[in-house]
């Protein structure tokens, strides 16, 4: 009897991606909107530091969002970070978070 073929696939190269169609789903993404009290910010940039991703500092040294919403669970971290709380953190039910 004969042992049923196995199909072993070779590593991915690094850098590449699933195509979307192929991935399998881990968990839920979820959505988190972001709004930062521009009146609030003093730039200290603890946002930045802890979510890069999410965050940048305007021309003007003022925290701004990168995106009006993101899926960066360091997101939350960042907002708390804040030292003066200028930044808002709203689930996509638009319950706030932080």
């Amino acid at each position: 009897m004969c042992a049923p073929a196995i199909r072993i696939r070779p590593p991915r190269r690094p850098g590449t991606t699933v195509p979307a169609d192929r991935r399998r789903p881990t968990e839920e993404t979820v959505a988190y909107r972001i709004q930062v009290e521009r009146d609030l910010c003093s730039g200290l940039r603890a946002c930045v530091d802890v979510d890069p991703v999410s965050f940048a500092l305007g021309g003007d040294g003022i925290a701004v969002p990168r995106a009006d919403a993101t899926d960066s669970g360091d997101v939350i971290e960042a907002a708390r970070a804040c030292p003066m709380g200028a930044i808002r953190v709203f689930d996509g039910a638009g319950k706030q978070l932080v």
